[in-house]
């Protein structure tokens, strides 16, 4: 399960590295403003849905345990990991 979410975090992250372009943000601003939005946007709903579905996961009596922490490393690359309280 590791694997895959490692490879779903690598992806998403990538898709968002290559909407935005550098030469844009200086360019033309307020367009690199909205796309940066959209990517902080999408790399935070990715962050939420994996906390779900973590809390579904740990909270159901059926489920082998699995251990979450070793996952963090799949939020190495949005820097969202440091914005958790």
């Amino acid at each position: 399960m590791e694997d895959i979410l490692e490879s779903i975090s690598t992806e998403i992250c990538e898709m968002v590295k290559r909407k935005i372009d550098i030469a844009k943000i200086f360019k033309k601003p307020d367009e690199a403003v909205i796309v940066i939005g959209k990517g902080k946007t999408v790399l935070e709903s990715w962050r939420k849905e994996f906390d779900k579905t973590k809390r579904a996961i740990e909270n159901e009596q059926t489920v082998k345990r699995w251990d979450f922490q070793k996952n963090q490393r799949d939020f190495l690359n949005t820097r969202l990991h440091e914005e958790r309280p």
